[in-house]
Protein backbone atom coordinates (compact mmCIF):
# COMPACT_ATOMS: atom_id res chain seq x y z
CA UNK A 1 0.00 0.00 0.00
CA UNK A 2 1.06 3.60 -0.50
CA UNK A 3 2.67 5.03 2.62
CA UNK A 4 2.87 8.64 1.47
CA UNK A 5 -0.86 9.06 0.75
CA UNK A 6 -2.43 12.29 2.14
CA UNK A 7 -4.32 12.24 5.44
CA UNK A 8 -7.62 12.87 3.69
CA UNK A 9 -9.04 11.38 0.61
CA UNK A 10 -10.31 13.25 -2.45
CA UNK A 11 -13.68 13.69 -0.73
CA UNK A 12 -12.02 15.47 2.22
CA UNK A 13 -12.62 12.66 4.64
CA UNK A 14 -9.96 11.43 6.97
CA UNK A 15 -8.61 8.17 5.84
CA UNK A 16 -8.21 6.94 9.40
CA UNK A 17 -5.74 4.20 9.90
CA UNK A 18 -5.89 2.43 6.56
CA UNK A 19 -5.85 4.19 3.23
CA UNK A 20 -9.03 3.84 1.16
CA UNK A 21 -9.52 3.79 -2.53
CA UNK A 22 -9.44 7.54 -2.79
CA UNK A 23 -6.03 7.67 -1.26
CA UNK A 24 -4.54 5.84 -4.15
CA UNK A 25 -5.27 8.85 -6.35
CA UNK A 26 -2.28 10.49 -4.74
CA UNK A 27 -0.06 7.55 -4.09
CA UNK A 28 3.08 6.67 -5.96
CA UNK A 29 3.08 3.01 -5.15
CA UNK A 30 -0.20 1.86 -6.56
CA UNK A 31 0.09 -1.89 -6.99
CA UNK A 32 0.13 -3.01 -10.60
CA UNK A 33 -2.35 -5.67 -11.64
CA UNK A 34 -0.79 -9.04 -12.21
CA UNK A 35 0.37 -9.68 -15.77
CA UNK A 36 -1.53 -12.53 -17.31
CA UNK A 37 0.28 -14.19 -20.15
CA UNK A 38 -1.92 -14.90 -23.20
CA UNK A 39 -2.50 -18.53 -24.09
CA UNK A 40 0.09 -19.96 -26.40
CA UNK A 41 -0.62 -19.68 -30.12
CA UNK A 42 -1.52 -23.05 -31.54
CA UNK A 43 -0.65 -23.41 -35.20
CA UNK A 44 -3.35 -25.08 -37.30
CA UNK A 45 -2.54 -28.47 -38.73
CA UNK A 46 -0.89 -28.38 -42.13
CA UNK A 47 -3.17 -28.59 -45.18
CA UNK A 48 -2.82 -31.96 -46.82
CA UNK A 49 -3.64 -31.94 -50.53
CA UNK A 50 -5.66 -34.96 -51.69
CA UNK A 51 -3.87 -37.36 -53.99
CA UNK A 52 -4.19 -36.57 -57.67
CA UNK A 53 -6.53 -39.10 -59.33
CA UNK A 54 -5.25 -40.84 -62.43
CA UNK A 55 -6.44 -39.32 -65.70
CA UNK A 56 -9.63 -40.87 -67.03
CA UNK A 57 -8.57 -40.30 -70.63
CA UNK A 58 -5.13 -41.40 -71.81
CA UNK A 59 -2.80 -38.51 -72.52
CA UNK A 60 -2.02 -37.72 -76.17
CA UNK A 61 -4.84 -39.94 -77.46
CA UNK A 62 -4.93 -39.58 -81.26
CA UNK A 63 -8.20 -38.52 -82.88
CA UNK A 64 -10.09 -41.46 -84.34
CA UNK A 65 -10.44 -41.49 -88.14
CA UNK A 66 -12.09 -43.88 -90.57
CA UNK A 67 -10.21 -46.30 -92.78
CA UNK A 68 -12.86 -48.16 -94.80
CA UNK A 69 -16.49 -49.22 -95.16
CA UNK A 70 -17.24 -52.58 -96.75
CA UNK A 71 -20.42 -54.61 -97.26
CA UNK A 72 -20.68 -58.33 -97.89
CA UNK A 73 -22.82 -57.90 -101.01
CA UNK A 74 -22.67 -55.42 -103.87
CA UNK A 75 -26.33 -55.88 -104.84
CA UNK A 76 -29.56 -56.67 -103.00
CA UNK A 77 -33.01 -57.86 -104.05
CA UNK A 78 -36.12 -56.67 -102.22
CA UNK A 79 -36.14 -57.60 -98.51
CA UNK A 80 -32.61 -59.00 -98.71
CA UNK A 81 -29.88 -57.79 -96.35
CA UNK A 82 -26.10 -57.70 -96.10
CA UNK A 83 -23.64 -57.19 -93.28
CA UNK A 84 -21.37 -54.15 -93.48
CA UNK A 85 -18.24 -53.27 -91.50
CA UNK A 86 -16.77 -49.86 -90.74
CA UNK A 87 -13.06 -49.83 -89.82
CA UNK A 88 -10.93 -47.21 -88.04
CA UNK A 89 -7.31 -46.34 -88.78
CA UNK A 90 -6.42 -47.18 -85.14
CA UNK A 91 -8.26 -48.75 -82.18
CA UNK A 92 -11.01 -46.59 -80.71
CA UNK A 93 -9.93 -44.34 -77.79
CA UNK A 94 -11.33 -44.36 -74.26
CA UNK A 95 -15.13 -44.05 -74.41
CA UNK A 96 -15.36 -45.53 -77.91
CA UNK A 97 -16.09 -43.84 -81.24
CA UNK A 98 -19.61 -43.27 -82.58
CA UNK A 99 -19.75 -43.40 -86.38
CA UNK A 100 -22.65 -41.65 -88.15
CA UNK A 101 -24.25 -43.60 -91.02
CA UNK A 102 -26.40 -42.29 -93.89
CA UNK A 103 -27.96 -43.86 -96.99
CA UNK A 104 -28.51 -42.02 -100.27
CA UNK A 105 -31.76 -43.96 -100.78
CA UNK A 106 -34.30 -44.41 -98.00
CA UNK A 107 -35.26 -47.80 -99.48
CA UNK A 108 -31.97 -49.16 -98.14
CA UNK A 109 -32.44 -49.27 -94.37
CA UNK A 110 -29.40 -48.85 -92.11
CA UNK A 111 -28.92 -47.68 -88.50
CA UNK A 112 -28.24 -43.98 -87.96
CA UNK A 113 -24.97 -44.75 -86.18
CA UNK A 114 -22.73 -47.54 -84.95
CA UNK A 115 -20.25 -47.46 -82.04
CA UNK A 116 -16.72 -48.85 -82.17
CA UNK A 117 -15.99 -49.80 -78.57
CA UNK A 118 -12.83 -48.82 -76.72
CA UNK A 119 -9.82 -50.80 -77.95
CA UNK A 120 -11.60 -52.18 -81.04
CA UNK A 121 -10.86 -51.10 -84.60
CA UNK A 122 -14.15 -51.97 -86.32
CA UNK A 123 -17.90 -52.40 -85.86
CA UNK A 124 -20.62 -54.02 -87.94
CA UNK A 125 -24.17 -53.19 -88.94
CA UNK A 126 -26.88 -54.56 -91.26
CA UNK A 127 -28.23 -52.97 -94.44
CA UNK A 128 -31.69 -54.15 -95.61
CA UNK A 129 -33.16 -53.48 -99.04
CA UNK A 130 -36.74 -52.47 -99.73
CA UNK A 131 -38.70 -53.04 -102.95
CA UNK A 132 -37.77 -50.98 -106.02
CA UNK A 133 -39.22 -51.12 -109.52
CA UNK A 134 -35.92 -50.57 -111.32
CA UNK A 135 -32.31 -51.22 -110.41
CA UNK A 136 -31.18 -48.36 -108.16
CA UNK A 137 -27.62 -47.61 -107.02
CA UNK A 138 -27.23 -46.61 -103.36
CA UNK A 139 -24.28 -45.09 -101.51
CA UNK A 140 -23.75 -45.65 -97.78
CA UNK A 141 -21.64 -42.95 -96.07
CA UNK A 142 -19.89 -43.30 -92.70
CA UNK A 143 -18.59 -40.16 -90.94
CA UNK A 144 -16.42 -39.65 -87.84
CA UNK A 145 -14.62 -36.51 -86.63
CA UNK A 146 -14.40 -34.99 -90.10
CA UNK A 147 -13.34 -38.18 -91.90
CA UNK A 148 -15.69 -40.16 -94.14
CA UNK A 149 -15.76 -43.36 -96.20
CA UNK A 150 -18.40 -44.80 -98.56
CA UNK A 151 -19.67 -48.12 -99.90
CA UNK A 152 -21.87 -48.64 -102.98
CA UNK A 153 -24.73 -51.12 -103.40
CA UNK A 154 -27.22 -51.85 -106.17
CA UNK A 155 -30.87 -52.40 -105.29
CA UNK A 156 -32.27 -54.82 -107.87
CA UNK A 157 -35.65 -54.04 -109.38
CA UNK A 158 -38.65 -56.36 -109.30
CA UNK A 159 -37.13 -58.22 -112.28
CA UNK A 160 -33.72 -59.00 -110.89
CA UNK A 161 -30.91 -58.58 -113.35
CA UNK A 162 -32.86 -56.33 -115.74
CA UNK A 163 -31.02 -53.26 -116.95
CA UNK A 164 -33.06 -50.06 -116.42
CA UNK A 165 -34.74 -48.96 -119.67
CA UNK A 166 -35.00 -52.43 -121.26
CA UNK A 167 -38.31 -54.33 -121.34
CA UNK A 168 -38.78 -57.65 -119.57
CA UNK A 169 -41.02 -60.49 -120.76
CA UNK A 170 -41.83 -61.17 -117.11
CA UNK A 171 -43.75 -57.87 -116.98
CA UNK A 172 -45.07 -57.75 -120.58
CA UNK A 173 -48.41 -58.97 -121.95
CA UNK A 174 -48.79 -59.09 -125.74
CA UNK A 175 -52.08 -59.13 -127.67
CA UNK A 176 -52.18 -59.73 -131.42
CA UNK A 177 -51.01 -62.16 -134.02
CA UNK A 178 -47.85 -60.54 -135.34
CA UNK A 179 -45.90 -58.58 -132.74
CA UNK A 180 -42.15 -58.55 -132.53
CA UNK A 181 -40.66 -58.35 -129.06
CA UNK A 182 -37.19 -58.47 -127.60
CA UNK A 183 -35.67 -58.02 -124.17
CA UNK A 184 -34.74 -60.33 -121.33
CA UNK A 185 -36.50 -63.17 -119.54
CA UNK A 186 -35.06 -64.47 -116.29
CA UNK A 187 -31.79 -62.81 -117.12
CA UNK A 188 -31.48 -64.45 -120.62
CA UNK A 189 -31.41 -62.36 -123.82
CA UNK A 190 -34.44 -62.79 -126.08
CA UNK A 191 -33.93 -62.01 -129.78
CA UNK A 192 -36.70 -60.40 -131.89
CA UNK A 193 -39.35 -62.94 -132.76
CA UNK A 194 -42.98 -63.17 -133.88
CA UNK A 195 -45.53 -63.74 -131.14
CA UNK A 196 -48.03 -66.58 -131.65
CA UNK A 197 -51.75 -65.92 -132.03
CA UNK A 198 -53.58 -64.96 -128.85
CA UNK A 199 -52.37 -63.19 -125.74
CA UNK A 200 -48.90 -63.99 -124.46
CA UNK A 201 -48.08 -63.39 -120.78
Amino acid sequence: LATDAPAVDIMGKSRGGAPDIGAYQYGDNVPNPPIVNPPPIVNPPPIVNPPTPPPSIPVNTPMATLSSLECGATGLAANAFTNCTVTLVAPAPFGGSTVTLTSSDSRLTIPSSVTVVFGAASAGFTATAGAVSLNSPVVITAELDGSSVTASLLLHGLSRGVTPGLPSLEDLTIHGTRSEVSGTANGAIVTPTTAPAGPVN
